[in-house]
């Protein structure tokens, strides 16, 4: 987590797109999450 987080989030939940490099942090709806997952 330390490696992908580098001080965006600092807990967890913590979410990151590795393609698209967008990150959630924290409690977040599914329409949310759907919307983060989906490459752009």
């Amino acid at each position: 987590m330390q490696e992908y987080d580098k001080g965006l989030c600092g807990g967890v939940p913590f979410f990151i797109n590795t393609e698209s490099k967008k990150f959630l942090c924290g409690e977040t709806s599914y329409e949310e999450l759907k919307k983060w997952a989906v490459r752009d």
